[in-house]
This record gives C-alpha cells, structure tokens and sequence, in this order.
C-alpha cells in the first residue's frame, strides 16, 4: 500500500538524517568512533514511487498524505536533509491524485489541484525586463529551467483540467475552460519567448480541448451547448490561422460534443438536426471515423427528443434507427450494451397509438438480438420496460421477474450475459 511505501521511506531518511547528524560530531569526540549505516539513500525516483502509490490508492485522503508528502520533500530539501527539489513528476503526481479524488467525489480536490498549478505559474513566470530595439523581449529575461523552478507542462495542465471536469459542475466547467485560456496564452507567451519548438512542452493538445467540452457535458448547466461548441469552433480556428497546425477534432471530440447535446433540454426545435448536421461535418471534413461510442450517443441525442413535437420526434427515430442498423451490419464496428439500451430508448418515439404493432416489434427484435449477443445489461431494462407494454415485458421477462418491474438478473440464461457478467452483480 501507499502507506507501506511511505513507512518504508521515513526508515530510509531516518538512516539519512542520523548519517547527516554523526559526519560532524561534537567537539571531543573522535570521528573515528562514530558508525552508522550508510545504506540506500532515498532519491527523487523513491519519493516520486511513494507519491505514484497514493496517486493509484483508492482510499479516501490519498490525494491530501501525496500532498503532504510533496511539501515535506520541499522541508527536507530546504533543512539540508535532501539534495534536490520536486520536479514535475513529482506535481503531476500529485495533480493526478486530485484528479481521481474528484472523480471519486472527494470534495474540493479540483480546486486543490488548481491551486498546485497556479502556485506553480506563479514561481516560473519571467520577470519584467526591456525589451530590444525591435520590440521582443530580451531573452535573457526569461528564467532558465533549473532544479529549484519547475514550470508545468502540458500533462501538468491536462491532469488540472482533468480533475475540474470530473468536478461535475457549471462552477468547475467554467474554470477548466478559463485553465484553458491560461494554457492557450501560457503557449503563445513561450512561442514569443523562446520559439515554437520549445514551446512544444506547453502545447494544448486535442485532449486539453476533449477534457473541457466533457466538463461541459457533466456540468448540467443550460449553456453547456454552447460553450462546449464554443470550444470545438475555437480549435478549428486555432488550426485555421496556423496558432496550432497540428489540433484536429478526433472521434473523442465527436463523441464529447454529442453526449453534450444529449444532456441538454432536447424539446428545442432542431436540436436533433442540429446534432446530426455537426456530426456529418465533422466525419467530412475532419476525415474521423466514428466509433461506437459516438454513434451510441447520436442515438442518445434523438432518443432523448422524446418532449419534441411529432416532426422532431421523428426525424429522431429515423437517424437512430438509421445509425443503428449500420452498426448492427458492419464488419468493423461492434455493438455494445448502450447500443440496445439507447436504440430501445429511442423506440419511445414510435407512437405507441398509431404505430404500436411496429414498436412492439422494434423493441422485441433489439432485445432478442441483445441477449443473442450476451449483452443483456440492468442499464437495458430501464428503457425496456418504458417502452413496453406490460404485456410484453412479461413476455419478455416473466419467469425472472421478482415484481412487475425489478428483473433477478441473478436467474436469466448465463448466455444472455455472458459478455456483461462482471457489470450486472
């Protein structure tokens, strides 16, 4: 365990201080007669191994004893104990623990992380100098990467933004887009300073950009469509103009956007055309193929129109159907559980009035063909059920049914799960 790794450090320093203490003994007393053990001595590598162990720990207050760990190797540096500093592995250690802090829950472990990056900005920023004839700043103003400055990097920011979208909030989506802003300005500052090329190590990637647009979709926030799309044209002009050649939307983009979409209040008019239009461009004219997971959640978006009007509606179930049937036909593409559970969804928006014998058989042929493929999930049987009648959930499930409703997944053919098994305990 982390703590383990860390008991087995302090023996190690232990020894280190006590050799520290007797290489200068007290006056009267012979060198000659003085012995310690001059073992292993803890080096960056072993405290960066330490701060790795509580980055992967599961435990509650993981992240908070890395951080402890973190400020003692700065004590230990400054009393003379250890001859070096954190480097960056050392903070993006840290950062990480954060990250999965938030993810877990763990309240204000983002801004925790967000605080160790700005401290960092702050000790590594250039300090104000002339400028030449020509109106650059003179070089020599610019601080040199040493032992004693660590200067973030591009994993630094990422592992940042990272632990603000697993925060879950308009509050912590708003900041990762402003962290990205700072990375962004960070770039162009050391492409002015030092050139393109060394500024390579603060260079936003096509993650950086992902990482926002998905706090934008866990954010629940009203405008989350708009600044998530507000990002995805920003990269486009970023590699329009030349600021950044290399950034180019990826099939994570596409999906990110989408589930953005699908999260938002689908009974405005469009929303789903809308969706389709930006995933057509995107496949186009940025040459993506789209995976299942992308495809899984443009079925999401038309799903969820279910509140739209009847011409929204079923422009919806078109696509879906649509994108359905093309992974279900292709050589390349494997469906998954969400597959089924977002194509059932979707068959709500088949009148259940007008057209009931044709949802009543959509909705047996998915289910079948699910559990023919091993892919019967409890996350299938919420949409089922709402897009059933009693009669054929019965049907479909009665000799496992506990209720009318909770299904004893516990008692259904092994075959029908035999691919999501671990999931459905």
């Amino acid at each position: 365990s982390a703590e383990r790794a860390e008991r087995m450090l302090n023996r190690m320093l232990d020894k280190q201080t006590s050799k520290t203490e007797l290489e200068f003994p007290e006056a009267g007393t012979s060198s000659d007669t003085v012995s310690y053990d001059d073992g292993i001595q803890p080096g960056r590598i072993t405290f960066n191994t330490v701060l790795d162990a509580y980055a992967k720990s599961l435990r509650i207050g993981s992240a908070g004893k890395a951080k402890a760990l973190l400020d003692r190797m700065i004590v230990l540096r400054d009393s003379g104990v250890i001859d070096f500093s954190p480097c960056e592995t050392s903070y993006n250690t840290v950062i990480n623990a954060y990250a999965k802090a938030a993810f877990r829950g763990e309240e204000g472990s983002a801004e925790s992380a967000l605080a160790i990056l700005m401290e960092l900005l702050d000790s590594s920023q250039p300090p104000e100098g002339d400028a030449d004839e020509t109106g650059a700043p003179n070089p020599n103003d610019v601080i040199p990467k040493t032992d004693a400055v660590v200067q973030p990097n591009t994993i630094t920011f990422n592992a940042v933004l990272g632990a603000l979208a697993n925060g879950a909030s308009e509050e912590s989506a708003m900041a990762a887009e402003e962290l990205l802003e700072t990375l962004l300005s960070t770039y162009r500052s050391a492409c002015l300073h030092n050139g393109r090329t060394a500024a390579r190590r603060v260079q936003p990637l096509t993650i950086s950009f992902n990482t926002v647009i998905n706090a934008w979709a866990r954010s629940s926030s009203p405008h989350a469509v708009d600044r998530s799309e507000g990002i995805l044209n920003l990269m486009k002009e970023l590699r329009a103009d030349g600021t950044l050649p290399h950034l180019k939307p990826d099939v994570v983009t596409l999906a990110s956007t989408l589930n953005v979409i699908s999260r938002s209040d689908m009974r405005n008019i469009g929303s789903v055309s809308h969706a389709k239009a930006l995933y057509d461009d995107l496949i186009e004219t940025h040459n993506i193929r789209p995976n299942v997971l992308a495809m899984n959640t443009l079925i999401k978006v038309c799903a969820n129109c279910a509140k739209s009007d009847v011409t929204e509606r079923q422009l919806g179930f078109s696509i879906a159907k649509e994108v359905y049937e093309h992974i279900l036909q292709s050589a390349t593409l494997k469906q998954d559980s969400f597959t089924y559970a977002c194509f059932i969804k979707a068959c709500n928006l088949v009148s259940p009035i007008n057209q009931l014998e044709e949802r009543r058989e959509l909705v047996k042929g998915a289910f079948e063909r699910c559990c023919e493929d091993g892919l019967l999930h409890r996350k299938v049987l919420c949409p089922l059920q709402q897009a059933c009648t009693s009669d054929l959930y019965a049907e479909l499930l009665g000799g496992y049914l506990i209720n009318e409703k909770e299904v004893d997944m516990s008692k259904v053919p092994k075959s029908w799960v035999r691919k999501v098994k671990r999931y459905n305990s």
